[in-house]
């Protein structure tokens, strides 16, 4: 799995089914690229073929400004002489790679190749580090053909490894967005540094000596970690929200500040829930921000979360109030047995300023 170059992008097919560049074939001297000395192994020789297209794309190539979005029709198999990636994305991504392509033609050709680069290398990573690793690794144990076997796997909707496919799609979608949140420097080694490693649940405390800068990188990626068990100390500094909507806070704070205040990673702009919104323009279950207040029953700990909801209570109803020292209550009755229909129901109605924001000028 890691000898071959199934998981690079060719670059040139790539660019011969979509279009993107144009080129002088001829100019591009593809006889330089067959006088590579047969001591270098495959792997090798690909990635210096690679760079060379890449360079002379950069010195003289010219985006294709008449690029267009339609979809070519697809014959699955057409294009099996090049890599499994280069395949993938021409026959199971054309519309999403369409899309991502279409974006970027008002940019430099030097920028354009730059963010192929660093969409290659977060693909390669997530099938040699991340979702894509454990099919990867059954369809190498396989007799048969290692690329047909993988694809088996992931393509349609019953396969076992169908989310790998969505979780592609994804990060082809969303490509601006996680790179501004992770990589905005666009450097393959911190690209490289981030998705090593993953795994489907991580966790962290003050007690670990990890990087929190590559655990949050990670955690804003669509696949994994899926989940993120943290104490407080991701209650600041890093933003967890471009794939996350659900928080669940299993030690509390009396304070509700402190506690919107780990809610507020997940609640930002651009966040997964602030995308569907505006994509939807419906306010439901699966749109809204979901907060998780896990508590045993007939213990103590049912006391201790009426009295947070209290004070989360009153903290939203005397937000906009101004010069009031609000105290919250941490002390509770440990005897007092509490039945379900006395838990405070969640204040759901809409905050209205008392500025007059509409009147401020920008």
């Amino acid at each position: 799995m890691y000898r071959e170059n199934w998981f690079d992008l060719n670059t040139i097919i790539l660019n011969n089914h979509f279009n993107f560049i144009d080129y002088d074939i001829e100019d591009l001297n593809l006889n330089f690229l067959a006088k590579i000395t047969p001591e270098i192994r495959k792997s090798q020789s690909f990635k210096k073929e690679n760079e060379t297209v890449y360079d002379y794309f950069s010195k003289k190539g010219i985006l294709n400004k008449s690029f267009t979005k339609k979809n070519n029709e697809i014959k699955i198999g057409e294009h099996k002489n090049t890599t499994f990636l280069t395949r993938f994305l021409i026959e199971h991504c054309n519309v999403e790679f369409r899309d991502w392509i279409n974006k970027r033609l008002n940019s430099q050709t030097e920028i354009f190749l730059l963010d192929l680069k660093v969409l290659s290398v977060i693909l390669k990573n997530i099938f040699r580090n991340g979702s894509g690793l454990l099919a990867g690794f059954l369809a190498d144990s396989q007799n048969e053909e290692f690329e047909e076997i993988l694809f088996k796997l992931i393509i349609t909707k019953e396969a076992p490894f169908h989310f790998v496919l969505e979780e592609i799609k994804t990060i082809i979608n969303e490509f601006d967005l996680i790179v501004s949140s992770n990589f905005d420097k666009k450097d393959e080694k911190r690209i490289e540094l981030v998705l090593r490693n993953l795994v489907p649940v991580i966790g962290t405390s003050g007690q670990d000596k990890r990087n929190r800068g590559i655990i949050a990188s990670q955690f804003r990626m669509p696949g994994m970690p899926y989940v993120l068990v943290t104490t407080d100390i991701f209650r600041e500094g890093e933003d967890l929200h471009t794939f996350c909507q659900n928080i669940y806070h299993y030690g509390i704070a009396w304070n509700p500040s402190d506690m919107e205040q780990r809610t507020g990673r997940i609640d930002r702009i651009n966040s997964l829930s602030y995308r569907k919104l505006n994509k939807s323009q419906e306010l439901d279950f699966q749109n809204k921000i979901q907060v998780f207040y896990p508590y045993l029953k007939h213990s103590v700990e049912v006391n201790q979360v009426v009295q947070l909801f209290l004070n989360l209570n009153k903290f939203i109803q005397t937000f906009n109030t101004i010069n009031v020292d609000n105290y919250y209550e941490s002390k509770i009755d440990v005897n007092k047995e509490i039945g379900s229909n006395e838990i405070p129901e969640p204040i759901k109605d809409r905050l209205h300023s008392i500025y007059d924001v509409k009147e401020f000028i920008t």
